[in-house]
């Protein structure tokens, strides 16, 4: 709660001595004959000052440096004494101000309920907490509990120990305010705090992520979730590290998991996924949450986040799945998983994102949950078994290539490797062998099979009869780790081979390191080059050899490994030999395409037959070019790869077997306006939101739909992310921050982002609403992109400079501007050229619109004045699932007068408070919503002597709460709106309405019957203040509810407009 930053309008008082407080206080006066007002004024002036005395509350209040407002509303201290006296409490007049002082606190009935009382003595806390008198203000936080449990009350005395390090004291009061509903807004990032100073960086994380569950549009919860996760895995990689050098891989693998889940878990929320079940001992929640089911796949665009540290990787895996793709005409593209942060758009505007080769860091687990949240297609793609426990082999087998530090390294990796591959839905790898080990670990547990193949580079160049002196066995090494290999098994064959045939020679090119016997024995038969980076350059050296072999162990790391090294040497149709591994055989022909060796007998024979026969290399060569030629091109391997993506990306109920006919086409509806709950902001939005949640509940089997808006936080522009809400993608952008950014009707960037999002969704018609920030630059990315679309106008963006006709002078244009020769006082920096030029395209625009809806029969009247006439007038509703109910004012004698649209001129805000300054109604009091204050601001004043409450904004969920306080609504706007639901709402709960006769917001108010339509003027409006007044119980009944229009039926005509648009079009 803060502190009100309004100075009040005092009350009107005919004396400076309230005759109750001050007897009450000073009882000693009775006994001396002072009872009357006139005597107490007369003790006071003669006496009293003199001595020190306090004349009123507000006098002892000021004398005590405490600000009135904090004082319990209506309070007497009479009413106190007698409260107490009721149960039995004997207390002195002063030990009550002691209590208010907070120096001796005492449990007194400081209201006339408990409410009441926990309320006046948690604003008292409130105060001196924000006083740093933390003595005070905890003693009254503590006897604000004695009364009534409340979380904000426990959570600023666990700040208070907060602030002064005393952290386990903190959490427990952190803990019991968990414990109770509406937690604070700052509860959680409080308590992650306090978390964090106690080294509990887990816990940290997953309160902050409970709370943005809870409240998803406070940002700062975001922001410090974000700092967590790193300083998480700052320390989750020292600990990995211990598993590492203590060679307990299974450990490793389980604690790399654990991180990843949890950290997983946490930026759920973050786009719409569920909050973590609440752990307050900090163990974390490692288990993972049944995914959603898989929305509507855009197969024609594919992004792939990969690992560029590996050049090879790079080119089989990244760029040459690019080509493959595009081979077929599909569009792909590709970022540096390290490069994340910077590419938000591509991440959001993608339906299926492959993950290739990354670890299970904080910026890669976001992106995992932001693609598996929104029911996008994520693939943990690999090329080798680098993310089980048996990778790496032993040191030992890379014959002295590999540093202690690096094996270390490339431990680890392993394990987050496989963490990362545990939270995506499915799996891509490179082998037969492979795909059945990432199967085990996906989410779903399906995994393609795509082989590295043949790209742009690769060139088809039989060598022809070439006159050598030399048979060269070509051998080639990119990596370190297959050293052993080559020695155990390939090496005795290859002795035999060159002592047997002087003109045989291995040339190696890589990393090999053969015994020094060897090179004494055959070093004129040898030749050995250092790792060639271009693969063009290696290639050129592989076409002239003679005989290509592919040397590996047959264990589990081996079986997974492509046969690259086979078909490379297949495009100069060389022959090869290769090692008996699970791919291998999966792949050969054994004896036509290639041979298969198992044992160094085996290499021999297939050695020696190569070597000692032409034709038999030829013939060996030539198939498996004929064979890769057929089966591993880009056509050939974008094909299958789209046909098995396109499969994984049917939704689950269907199958790649289902025809047209079984599956019910849904027409796709993109909803655009410039906010979206959770950030519910705005009129519009709440008849957007029931909208939205009437087509998914009655026209789901029918209409499909997504939603595109801006975000209300102004941070880098055009950048975007998408969210999961109500099992519906929302695509949110950032936008530009200028002058007057509520005016500007273009921006290119946005046009160009607004595109993407068609091309991705590929909506069948768009339903634009309000698009200020957004501009109108996506409505014409929807005209050049022939996609039919809707406008509901909301309110006069599209015909003026002044969205709601009202300029920066109070200048009130009623009727718009239908005369285009008007003069009219523009905004500031904005010139007539660009006026005219604003007016002139937005009009454009909504005479390309299929249709421009308005909400009400008036507001249609002035768009057809401003020469826009393709109009249909589809009326709001109030929403359907709210349980609206008659207003109770019990709580009050007074008529309460309610304002709740928002403090700002054209709202008529100032015309009531001079209306209520000017009459005084002695019989009302008034109820303010000000919108710029959080849910939980309170704040009581004066308008001269009519009491006034100032509460902050109300949430959707609470608004039904809100209409039952009032008796009578006041609507006075100044400027004509489109609709009005809070006149409408209101009615829903039996209030009277004064509203203006401007516009729309009047239309259904039946004049002396439920309400009064007025001018929106001064004299009108007192004059209805002065009749409420003079008739209490009239105007404390309930009216009738009657003739309510619902969101439902607004709904069904849209659903049939959409329906038949989408149809003719």
């Amino acid at each position: 709660m803060e502190e009100s930053s309004q100075k009040p309008v005092l009350p009107v008082h005919s004396s400076i001595v309230d005759p109750e407080f001050y007897l009450c206080l000073y009882p000693d006066l009775k006994l001396n004959g002072v009872r009357t007002l006139e005597a107490a004024e007369h003790h006071y002036r003669e006496y009293g000052e003199k001595e020190g005395r306090y004349p009123s509350l507000r006098m002892w209040a000021a004398r005590n440096l405490l600000p009135f407002e904090v004082l319990p509303h209506q309070f007497s201290l009479r009413d106190v004494l007698r409260r107490c006296a009721a149960k039995g409490v004997e207390i002195e007049p002063e030990g009550v101000l002691r209590t208010l002082r907070g120096t001796e606190v005492s449990a007194l009935a400081l209201g006339a309920t408990p409410e009441a009382t926990h309320a006046a003595y948690l604003r008292l806390g409130q105060h001196y907490m924000g006083c740093q008198q933390r003595r005070e203000g905890r003693a009254l936080l503590e006897a604000s509990l004695l009364f009534t449990p409340n979380p904000q009350a426990l959570e600023l005395l666990g700040n208070s120990y907060l602030d002064e390090g005393h952290y386990g004291i903190a959490l427990t009061y952190y803990n019991a305010a968990l414990e109770l509903p509406k937690s604070p807004k700052w509860l959680f990032f409080n308590r992650a705090n306090c978390l964090l100073a106690l080294q509990r960086h887990t816990e940290a994380l997953l309160t902050l992520s409970e709370g943005i569950a809870v409240n998803p549009t406070f940002r700062q919860q975001h922001d410090k979730l974000e700092e967590v996760a790193e300083q998480c895995w700052q320390a989750t990689q020292a600990a990995l590290m211990g598993w590492v050098d203590a060679n307990e891989r299974e450990k490793l693998v389980a604690a790399a998991k654990q991180f990843a889940t949890t950290l997983y878990r946490a930026y759920l929320p973050m786009f719409g996924g569920p909050g973590p079940e609440r752990d307050l001992r900090g163990q974390g929640n490692p288990s993972l949450l049944e995914l959603p089911p898989l929305g509507k796949i855009n197969t024609d665009r594919i992004l792939i986040v990969g690992d560029y540290h590996v050049a090879q990787c790079e080119r089989y895996r990244i760029n040459q799945k690019i080509e493959q793709l595009e081979a077929v005409g599909k569009q792909a593209t590709a970022i540096d998983w390290t490069e994340l942060e910077q590419h938000s758009n591509a991440l959001a505007l993608h339906d299926i994102v492959i993950f290739y080769r990354v670890p299970a860091v904080p910026k890669v687990i976001k992106a995992i949950a932001q693609v598996n949240a929104t029911g996008k297609l994520g693939l943990y793609e690999i090329d080798d078994l680098i993310f089980d426990p048996a990778y790496p082999p032993g040191i030992e087998s890379y014959g002295g290539y590999v540093s202690l530090e690096t094996y270390r390294g490339l431990t680890r990796g392993m394990a987050l490797f496989n963490a990362a591959a545990s939270l995506c839905r499915q799996g891509i790898a490179s082998t037969e062998p492979l795909r059945k080990y990432l199967a085990k670990l996906v989410r779903d547990g399906q995994c393609l099979v795509h082989r590295n193949g043949l790209d742009h580079l690769n060139q088809f160049r039989p060598q022809p009869e070439r006159q050598k002196d030399t048979i060269d066995i070509f051998y080639g090494s990119g990596t370190q780790a297959h050293n052993s290999d080559f020695i155990d098994l390939a090496l005795p064959a290859v002795e035999r081979i060159l002592e047997h045939n002087p003109k045989a020679r291995l040339v190696v090119v890589g990393y090999l390191r053969l015994p020094k016997a060897f090179l004494n024995r055959f070093g004129d038969q040898f030749k050995q080059l250092p790792p060639v980076k271009s693969v063009q350059g290696y290639w050129s050296l592989l076409e002239q050899a003679d005989i290509n072999i592919a040397v590996l162990h047959d264990d589990e790391i081996n079986a997974c490994k492509s046969e690259l090294k086979w078909f490379e040497a297949a495009c100069f149709a060389l022959p090869s030999v290769v090692s008996d591994t699970a791919n291998y055989r999966d792949v050969i022909r054994h004896g036509e395409d290639a041979y298969i060796a198992a044992t160094t007998s085996d290499w021999y024979t297939a050695l020696s037959e190569l070597v000692g026969s032409p034709t038999k290399r030829r013939a060996i060569g030539q198939a498996a070019m004929q064979r890769v030629k057929d089966e591993y091109s880009l056509e050939t391997l974008g094909s299958h790869l789209v046909s098995q993506l396109e499969a994984s990306a049917l939704p689950s109920h269907a199958s790649s077997t289902t025809t047209a006919a079984e599956t019910r086409t849904r027409r796709k509806i993109a909803l655009v306006n410039v906010f979206f709950p959770p950030q519910s902001i705005g009129g519009a939005t709440r008849v957007l939101a029931d909208n939205f949640k009437a087509l998914r509940k009655h026209y789901g089997e029918d209409i499909d739909i997504c939603v595109f808006t801006a975000d209300v936080e102004c941070r880098t522009p055009h950048e975007m992310m998408v969210y999961n809400h109500d099992g519906v993608r929302v695509y949110r952008a950032t936008t530009l921050w200028r002058e007057h950014m509520d005016w500007h009707p273009k921006d290119p960037e946005m046009y160009n982002l607004f595109g993407e999002f068609l091309e991705l969704e590929k909506p069948d018609l768009i339903h634009f609403h309000c698009v200020q920030r957004l501009t109108a630059s996506i409505v014409e990315a929807a005209r050049d992109s022939q996609i039919p679309y809707l406008v509901t106008v909301h309110d006069a963006w599209w015909i003026s400079d002044f969205q709601f006709l009202v300029d920066h002078n109070g200048k009130v244009y009623p009727d718009g501007h239908p005369d285009p020769y008007q003069n009219i006082e523009l905004p500031p920096n904005i010139d007539l050229a660009a006026s005219i030029e604003r007016r002139r395209d937005l009009k454009s625009l909504l005479g390309s619109a299929q249709e421009v809806l308005t909400v009400s029969e008036a507001f249609a009247a002035i768009y057809r004045k401003n020469g826009i006439h393709n109009i249909r007038v589809i009326r709001n509703g109030i929403s359907d699932d709210m349980p609206w109910a008659p207003k109770d004012t019990s709580y009050t004698d007074k008529v309460v007068g309610g304002h709740i649209g928002g403090m700002s001129e054209h709202k008529g805000y100032q015309l009531l408070k001079q209306s209520v300054m000017a009459t005084q109604p002695d019989n009302m009091e008034f109820l303010i919503v000000d919108h710029s204050r959080e849910d939980g601001y309170v704040s009581h004043e004066h308008w001269g002597k009519v009491p006034v409450t100032f509460i902050g904004r109300v949430s959707q969920d609470k608004i039904v709460d809100l209409y039952r306080r009032i008796d009578v609504l006041f609507a006075p706007s100044t400027w004509p709106e489109s609709y009005g639901l809070v006149t409408r709402e209101a009615a829903a709960c039996g209030c009277w309405v004064v509203a203006s006769n401007m516009g729309g917001i009047g239309e259904d108010v039946q004049d002396g019957v439920g309400g009064y339509v007025i001018e929106p003027d001064q004299p009108a409006l007192e004059g209805v203040i002065r009749k409420v007044n003079s008739s209490v119980r009239a105007y404390k009944a309930p009216v009738p509810i009657q003739n309510i229009s619902f969101a439902k039926t607004q709904t069904d005509t849209l659903a049939s407009e959409y329906l038949s648009t989408c149809q003719n079009s």
